[in-house]
């Protein structure tokens, strides 16, 4: 008898989550050990999965001529790209690529959108 009192007060039974799961309370459950939520991914979508040269411009930047696009052949284009806005203000999107760059989707990347495909290109 007194060893069931010494482990209760020892705090190895939690009798507030057995009462509550005896109410059937949802919320006291005790969360489960080696389950985690799916971490959404980080960074654009070309770097995640290796798009395919579709539009001539993609093509032309495919080196390899694999039909797919590769991590540093990207980051070619992207500098292209870079080079193309800081000396005219402006880059028709014209690739499936940089449709995420444009964010105010005017068909144009500019100045104001550069500082994401710089980051992009260099990293």
């Amino acid at each position: 008898m007194f060893l069931l009192v010494d482990i209760g007060r020892a705090g190895l039974i939690d009798y507030e989550r057995l009462n509550n799961k005896r109410r059937g309370d949802k919320g006291a459950a005790a969360p489960r050990l080696g389950v985690t939520k799916p971490v959404a991914p980080v960074g654009p979508v070309w770097a995640i999965q290796t798009p395919k040269a579709m539009a001539v411009i993609e093509k032309r930047y495919d080196t390899n001529r694999d039909g797919l696009l590769q991590t540093s052949e990207i980051k070619i284009f992207l500098r292209y790209v870079i080079t193309i806005v800081e000396e005219k203000g402006g880059y028709t999107v014209d690739s499936d690529i940089l449709k995420s760059y444009d964010k105010n989707r005017d068909g144009v990347i500019n100045r104001y959108e550069l500082a994401e495909v710089k980051a992009d290109a260099v990293s």
